[in-house]
Order: C-alpha cells, then structure tokens, then sequence
C-alpha cells in the first residue's frame, strides 16, 4: 500500500506549485492566529498592569501587530481555502483523467468480468473523491503543525531552554505518538469501513438494477435486508473510528491544559526573580496553550491513511489489467478484405477453447451469416474483430472499431432524445441521413408518430421504447456510422418474422459496396446472405 501511496503523491509532482502555495498560506494563517492570541494575553495584561500602578504604555504598536495579524488571519484563511480546494480539485481532475485514459484501454470484456457495475462506479466516484484527502486533510494539517512547533520553541527557547524542551516534547507526542496511536488502533476498521461501503454501494446498485424481478420473485424484502445489515456494520465500524479519534483528541485536550500548568511552573521563578514581566509570563502560558488547536486535527489527519492508501489501491488496480487487444494493431486500408486465418481463442476461466483454427474470408460488398447453438462462439467472433480481446493462435485483418458498425445483442441507448442516440455514430450526420437510416431501420414512420419526433426521450436504457423499437434505434444509429463493415448480432429479436425480413432487405441493399456480417439463429435470414459459417460444425469454414 504505501507503494500506492508514492504513486499518488508523484501525480502530485504537475501541482507542486499550487500545493505549497497553499500550505504556505495555511501556515501562514495558522501562525499568525498564535500570535494573535498571544500577543492580545499580552496586551491585556499590560494594559491592565498599566492601569493599576497609573503609569504609559505604548498602545500603538501591539494594536498594530494585532490588527495586523487579525487582517493576515482572515486573508490568509480566505486565500488559503481558495487555492487548496483549487489545488485539491486540479488533482482530482488529473486523477480522474489518468484513470479514464486507462479505463479505455482495458478491454471492455475485463471490465465486465471483473468489476460489478457497482463497484466500478464506487472507484470512479468514491475512490478518487476519498484521494482527495491526501491532500487537504492529511498534507496540509501535518504542515501546519509542524510549522507551530517550530514556531512555540523558538519563541520559547528565548526565555527558558528546558520549557522549549518539554513544550516541544509534548507537542511532538501530540503530533507523532497519539496520532501514530490511533492510526494503529482504527486501521482496520478503516479498511473494512471502505471495503463495506464499496460492497454495499454495488450491492444496492444491482438492487436497484434488478429490482422489477426481485419484486416478480417476492425476494425484494430480502435483499433489502442484506445491504441494510450491511449498513448496520458500516455503522459499528464508524462508531468504532469515532471512538479511537475522541480518545485522541481528548488526550491532546488534556495535554494542551498540562503544557498549560507547567509554563506557570517553570516560568513563575523567573517572573519571582523579575527575570521576566507578568505580561511575558501571560504571553508564553497563552502561546503554548493555543499552539496545540491545529494538533487536535492530526488524528483525523492521520486516520484517513488507511482510507486513502486503500483507495488508492482500488483504483491503481487497474493497471493490473492487459488493454484492449485493438491498443497495438496496425492501419490498414479500408478496402482491405477481412480474414480469419487458423484463428484459436479460449476465455481464462475455461479450458476448452471457443474457437479452433477457425478461417474465413470475406472481400467487401460481399455478406456472410454466422449461425450455430448458444456458446459456440458467435459473440466471441465479434469481441474478436473489434480488438476487445485477441486471438491466442492466428491472425485477423482488419480489426479495431475503426472498421465496423456493429448492433449488438443487448445495445444500449442513452437517457437522451432519438436524435442524440443517433448522433453518437455520426455528430455531423445530416437530417436526410438519420432520417435514410431510421427508413431502413423502419423505424422513421413510427417517430414521426410520436410528439416530439426525434426529440423524444428513450429513457435510461430505452426504457421508453419496447425490444423491437430499441433494436432498430441501434440498427439506425449503425447505420450512421461510414464504416467498412457492418455487424449485426441477433438483430431480428423482437421483430416478427416478415419485419426482420423486410428490415434484412433493405440492409443488403444499403450495404451493397460494404462488408456484411449477420449473426442469427433464423437459417432463412442466413440463406440471403453469400457466405454461412456454421459453428456447429466441427471445423468451420
């Protein structure tokens, strides 16, 4: 973990600038504010000294530095927000740009496998939100109280060398030993703390998803009993964190009245023997007693290790994952045929291998049906092709999304209108071309029916739109998209026979000049095309 930990503070590097300008400010801000107090004991206490044996003071100067260190206080705390949340948002905006630019290099396929939608949801969000504590909460407390104490022992040591010496010592116990203490005692629940609330952020995610079916099944209570006892852990872990840090703060509350007490008692011989004016006195008790205000914050500073060195291993885990099979593949040109040569491919979590020097070959303006049983490769041709995961023996030519306008099986649409889902394949597609496309699709009478036309909303996932209507949205939106080849993966679902046809022949007929790939179960649809591959075979050609 703490090699997470250096990773992260290296993508600190591009912000140095702005983090130590904004931890100079808060040092800054926070020095002051000691002198501030101490140096108000000391006015005061002169001031009323003067008063009571009748003789001038020079007023001027102390109300000077007070209302100076007033005015740096409260500009220095105001700067001091702005240009580390300035700061803190850079980072997070570098952080979640690192991780998006890795995000697309893994293999869509891994990302499905490994990561519940959930839990890659919670590292996108969660996880980058608690990194950004590193920083504000962690860095700049430490900094600032390490500045104080340099600060209370210089001043100090001027008076009495063995104050500075205890004074000093006590605060390094209350920056180093009562933090390092409840670091140790709240690092596991701290760990279990975030690995909870990523459990049960998924848990309810899925919840949410699949909740239609959980109420079908009568099985909605249950699950809502399991991430609510899971709720019920992450509480009593909290309650345990909670606990650690009072005790911390409470110690230190404790030691700050001890510095107290023994500033008198060591300062009280001085002020006896007039080493020392009862203002000086006053000014030290006061300056060693507000110097541990900002060490209250150090446990919480230093609690929030485990949270963020376990974020930040969530989240560099993903380093751990191959990119996408399409990161290295060469350019071609788009009038190159496609090929399949002695192509074999097994997925990880299996022995046998789903395709077994499978070879084909198919020119463009030409067509070919891919056909055989559930699992026997179909999808995974296409995962091929478009470079989601490559071959473990053979070549393919072309692959990469580049070279294809795919439907798939299961499409998705966007929570936006018609129009914006089209959009997406062709940003500059005109209204005559998304109105051809939505034709072959036959799907532009049915828009034009609705009363917003295509700025209607689909809803999150089509949800607005019924199987058969989604399906041909995504064959419009494939459409749209100039590529060489077209792949459609069980486009018919949800479409009667005579549509799925009638859709088929206008398909053939735009594609023409292109490549086309038709993956289907229906042997009719299959025999319009020019080239079959059965997998159902035992060696497929």
């Amino acid at each position: 973990m703490i090699s997470n930990l250096v990773r992260l503070i290296g993508i600190y590097r591009s912000h140095a600038l702005i983090l130590f300008l904004g931890v100079f400010l808060a040092i800054i801000s926070s020095i002051s504010s000691i002198i501030l107090a101490s140096t108000s004991g000391w006015f005061i206490t002169s001031m009323g000294l003067a008063g009571v044996m009748g003789v001038s003071i020079n007023y001027f100067t102390p109300a000077a530095i007070i209302r100076a260190c007033a005015i740096i206080r409260t500009g220095g705390k105001y700067l001091e927000r702005l240009i580390t949340h300035n700061a803190t948002l850079s980072i997070l905006q570098s952080l979640r740009l690192w991780l998006y630019k890795r995000l697309v290099t893994v293999s869509p396929i891994d990302l499905q496998n490994l990561f519940r939608a959930g839990d890659l949801f919670n590292r996108l969000k969660t996880d980058v939100d608690i990194l950004d504590q590193l920083y504000l909460s962690t860095l700049v407390p430490l900094c600032i109280a390490l500045g104080n104490i340099i600060l209370v022992a210089t001043i100090t040591s001027f008076y009495s060398i063995s104050l500075a010496a205890i004074i000093t010592s006590i605060l390094l116990v209350c920056l180093i030993i009562i933090p390092a203490g409840c670091f140790l005692l709240a690092r596991q629940p701290e760990e279990k703390l975030v690995s909870y609330l990523g459990q049960t952020r998924a848990n309810l995610t899925s919840h949410l998803q699949g909740i239609r079916e959980l109420m079908i099944i009568d099985e909605n209570n249950a699950a809502e009993n399991s991430w609510k006892n899971q709720i019920i852990q992450i509480k009593a872990y909290q309650n345990k964190i909670d606990r650690t840090l009072t005790i911390g703060q409470s110690l230190i509350l404790f030691l700050s009245h001890i510095s107290l007490l023994i500033s008198l008692i060591f300062l009280l011989p001085h002020f006896a023997n007039e080493e020392i004016k009862l203002a000086i006195l006053v000014m030290i008790m006061m300056l060693s007693w507000v110097s541990f205000e900002e060490l209250g914050r150090i446990p919480f500073a230093i609690q929030s290790l485990p949270k963020i060195m376990r974020a930040a291993s969530r989240i560099f885990e993903l380093d751990r994952y191959a990119p996408a099979g399409n990161q290295n593949r060469k350019e071609i040109s788009p009038d190159f045929p496609l090929s399949f040569d002695r192509v074999s491919f097994a997925y990880a979590q299996t022995n046998s291998p789903v395709l077994k020097d499978l070879t084909f070959y198919l020119p463009k303006g030409q067509s070919m049906a891919i056909v055989g049983p559930t699992g026997s490769g179909k999808t995974t041709i296409l995962n091929l092709l478009l470079g989601f995961c490559s071959p473990d023996e053979g070549s393919i030519t072309p692959t990469g999304t580049d070279y294809f306008s795919v439907v798939q099986q299961r499409p998705h649409l966007f929570d936006r209108t018609i129009e914006e889902n089209l959009r997406i394949a062709n940003p500059s597609a005109t209204t005559e071309d998304i109105e051809q496309s939505c034709l072959i699709s036959g799907l532009l009478d049915f828009i034009k029916s609705l009363p917003q036309g295509f700025n209607t909303y689909v809803g999150e996932s089509g949800l607005n739109l019924s199987g058969g209507e989604l399906k041909r949205l995504a064959l419009a939106r494939a459409l749209l998209k100039d590529s060489p080849y077209l792949i459609l993966d069980e486009v018919g679902e949800g479409l009667d026979h005579d549509m799925e046809e009638d859709i088929m022949n206008r398909v053939l007929s735009f594609t023409s000049n292109k490549g086309l790939i038709v993956i289907t179960h229906n042997r009719k649809i299959a025999e319009k095309m020019d080239l079959i591959i059965d997998l159902s075979k035992e060696h497929p050609k």
